[in-house]
């Protein structure tokens, strides 16, 4: 598992939240960004400073997820009632 990071937050209203990084040390801009009505979640990497040396193989990549409820609090909340 990863530790926890930290990203700033460049936009939060009623549509979306966006929250990005870029980090010199891993040769990558990370921007997320979370569509709030549409329930969705994209995560973009980027490549940056690929002339340094220690970018030379720099790693993209794009990945969606769904927001939904999962399994365990459905029946979490199907005991309550």
């Amino acid at each position: 598992m990863d530790t926890p990071n930290e990203y700033d937050i460049v936009k939060w209203d009623d549509e979306e939240i966006i929250a990005a990084d870029q980090s010199t040390v891993d040769c990558q801009k990370i921007t997320i960004t979370i569509a709030r009505k549409a329930r969705q979640v994209e995560w973009i990497e980027e490549s940056i400073n690929q002339t340094e040396a220690s970018c030379v193989n720099p790693t993209t990549a794009m990945v969606k997820y769904t927001i939904e409820n999962s399994p365990g609090w459905k029946r979490i909340n199907d005991e309550d009632k």
